[in-house]
Order: structure tokens, then sequence, then C-alpha cells
């Protein structure tokens, strides 16, 4: 039926409407997703679960017309953000506790992405706290690698 639309269109419509979304002031959707869960890991307070459906809308829409982008990193936001959202209907809202359920969420769906729920865990444990691996010296201040 639209077999005389030429093939480039289709990922054009699709990022032109990703980028709307964007535009028109979704900020916490920009970029893979996997950034704005670590940073996010650090301040559960700011998640919302509008961040889960505009997500969720402009993934489907670039991935379902053909741009070449990635599931991992939208589905590592969009477990967060779920996580965060369950953990605050059950009551907690110490940011310690709301890290645990952000973690929790972001692990379950790259385990279900990847098949290997280890791998999920393990990712979700040691992508908040890659920062902290940087050596530091006794008086507390980060050393950096010159």
């Amino acid at each position: 039926m639209l077999s005389w639309i030429p093939i480039y269109i289709a990922p054009l419509v699709g990022g032109v409407l990703s980028g709307g979304f964007i535009y028109l002031g979704l900020r916490e959707i920009e970029g893979s997703g996997i950034s704005k869960a670590i940073e996010l890991t650090h301040d559960p307070g700011e998640l919302h679960m509008r961040t889960v459906l505009t997500k969720m809308v402009a993934t489907s829409v670039s991935i379902g017309s053909g741009n070449p982008v990635g599931r991992e990193g939208p589905a590592v936001l969009i477990g967060a953000a779920i996580g965060n959202y369950i953990g605050r209907k059950l009551g907690y809202r110490d940011a310690s506790h709301l890290r645990t359920f952000l973690m929790m969420g972001s692990a379950a769906c790259t385990a279900g992405i990847y098949g290997a729920p280890l791998g999920g865990a393990l990712f979700a444990t040691e992508a908040p706290y890659k920062s902290d691996a940087n050596p530091v010296d006794p008086s507390g201040n980060e050393e950096r690698a010159s």
C-alpha cells in the first residue's frame, strides 16, 4: 500500500518525532538512558513516571522506524524509573532505599534484554559506581590520572 514511499523516509520521520519529544522539553529522555539512570542513582527524587512513558514512546518510534538505536539504554532507564515508582508506592522516601529499587529495576530490564539474570544484577550494582573505582588518597581527595 505504501510501497511508493522511499525507504529512507521512515527513519527520517522517526528521528523527527523522537527529536520533537526532546525539543518540547522532555530532556530527561535525551541520550541512551544508561547515563541518565546512573545520574539519577545519585538523586532518585528527580525520576518521574513521565520518563517511562516518553522514553517508551520515543524508543518505540525510533526502533520501529528503522533508526540504528539500541534497546538496552532505554530499558535500563525505564526499569530504573519503574523500580523508583514501586519503591515510592511501598512508602520508601530515603534516597538509599530508592536507589536500591532503582538498581533492582534496571537489573531486571538488563537481565530481560540479554536473558542473563546474573549479568543484569552485576551490571546494575556496578554501573552507578564507576567513578568510585578512581584511586583516593588518604585525605579523601580523588587522584586524577595524568
